[in-house]
């Protein structure tokens, strides 16, 4: 059985952004500087969708390991196509 590395992707883009959001809620992350490499067309649009897809990131996780990496917001767009985001207007 072969072994490969997996590497970490938190749900939001900068993984420091944890204690601030947890300190200030979703609003912190109005601030994370790596919000564009979440596939989001804008800072409002990822700081609706970034605390609704920690399974995204995990996702993402599998997916690099097996040498495949795509932003966070796309895998969540591709997954609601499927049904498996169900997107209520004004709550993301």
């Amino acid at each position: 059985m072969q072994t490969r590395e997996v590497p970490y992707f938190s749900q939001w883009e900068s993984p420091g952004m944890t204690l601030p959001l947890l300190a200030e809620g979703p609003s912190a992350l109005h601030r994370d500087p790596l919000w564009r490499n979440s596939g989001a067309e804008t800072i409002e649009d990822y700081a609706r969708w970034a605390v609704n897809v920690c399974g995204m990131a995990c996702l993402k996780m599998i997916l690099a390991a097996r040498g495949e990496i795509h932003p966070t917001l796309e895998l969540a767009r591709a997954c609601t196509a499927y049904g498996g985001y169900v997107v209520n207007e004004g709550h993301g």
